[in-house]
């Protein structure tokens, strides 16, 4: 699973390519939802926790819809 743009583009094992050879393990399937990058956020330094806190409750959301048994 990937959370940014970045690790799905970056990431070798998340490649469902399976017939391409590598030294990395291949995923079967790939799940990725792209949230906006709170390393990114400017101004206090509250104002950038509260970034972080709001992707992580996004991130906890989701899981919580997209997995749900």
């Amino acid at each position: 699973m990937t959370v940014c743009e970045r690790a799905r583009q970056a990431c070798p094992i998340c490649s469902v390519q399976l017939d391409l050879p590598s030294v990395f393990p291949r995923a079967k399937r790939v799940i990725h939802r792209s949230f906006a990058d709170p390393a990114a956020a400017t101004g206090t330094e509250e104002e950038q926790m509260e970034a972080f806190r709001s992707i992580r409750d996004e991130i906890r959301g989701w899981i919580v819809e997209a997995f749900r048994s």
